[in-house]
């Protein structure tokens, strides 16, 4: 994989409590550098259930998550997320979804623990 200076960048915001939205135009890279940024926290120690990602392509996660942010605190604790400690979720094409706000804010807001990557086209 091709190292991009911006990955860098986005290391410094992995610990800080707000959500990281990578937006930009189709095939730039947006998913490329998500799943770098997985990679790291697995190279540097963060456990398996702790680490989150959901492609949105997926119509299966897409009509779950259409649902809202307790479709998505629900999905998480089946696959074994302990919000006692720090977890990470990556949501990939989140422009996909009619209404990601909806998802997004009040678990952002209520979770200090989790910590959200997501990505969009520039439509979003």
């Amino acid at each position: 994989m091709y190292n991009r200076d911006i990955f860098q960048e986005l290391l410094r915001y992995l610990d800080q409590p707000k959500i990281l939205l990578l937006v930009g135009a189709r095939q730039a890279g947006k998913t490329t550098l998500m799943k770098m940024l997985l990679e790291h926290l697995r190279q540097h120690g963060e456990p398996e259930h702790a680490l989150h990602y959901l492609d949105l392509e997926n119509m299966t996660l897409l009509h779950l998550l259409e649902g809202g942010h307790r479709e998505l605190m629900g999905w998480l604790a089946a696959r074994g997320a302990d919000l006692s400690h720090k977890v990470y979720v990556f949501i990939d094409e989140i422009q996909y979804l009619s209404n990601p706000s909806n998802l997004l804010k009040l678990p952002a807001d209520s979770q200090p623990n989790l910590k959200l990557i997501v990505s969009g086209s520039s439509t979003l």
